[in-house]
């Protein structure tokens, strides 16, 4: 996923990136960043990756918390942004509960760097969808972006 320049007067919400505790292997870039392209991935998704392995399909066995790291693009001066969160059951479509809150922010130019903390996620197994909103309280612009997280059998 990459994350440019707001497109008018919206804000854009990157792809939410899930983490889980453990560690990782770091990413290698293929290439060397060219004038006039997107942020290379390690600027718009910043993580450690010797505490956190990114979560591709299911959530690793015995998950208990996850991290989300949201890139975000607004324009204008400086963003205050406010996030919310919502969990649905694929299949039901039932909103399940879940707490999150705010454990990083770092601003890079065009984007603001918001990472969240999950938790604590004692989910049966199945599908679920989470949906990021974000709103810039300055500018009142609206955002929103979703991810699949997979809780695999016990």
């Amino acid at each position: 996923a990459t994350v440019g320049q707001p497109a008018g007067d919206g804000l854009l919400v990157g792809t939410p990136l899930l983490l889980a505790e453990g560690p990782g292997i770091p990413l290698r870039e293929a290439a060397a960043k060219k004038a006039g392209e997107a942020p290379a991935f390690a600027e718009g998704y910043p993580y450690d990756p010797n505490r956190f392995v990114p979560v591709i399909g299911e959530a690793p066995p015995g998950t208990a918390r996850l991290s989300v790291v949201i890139p975000c693009a607004c324009p204008g001066g400086e963003p205050e942004l406010l996030l919310s969160v919502r969990l649905l059951e694929s299949v039901s479509g039932t909103q399940v509960p879940v707490t999150a809150s705010l454990s990083g922010r770092l601003l890079r130019r065009p984007l603001e760097i918001l990472t969240l903390e999950l938790g604590p996620a004692d989910l049966p197994a199945g599908t679920y969808y989470l949906h990021i909103y974000a709103e810039d309280k300055a500018s009142g612009a609206l955002g929103h972006a979703v991810t699949t997280l997979i809780i695999p059998s016990r």
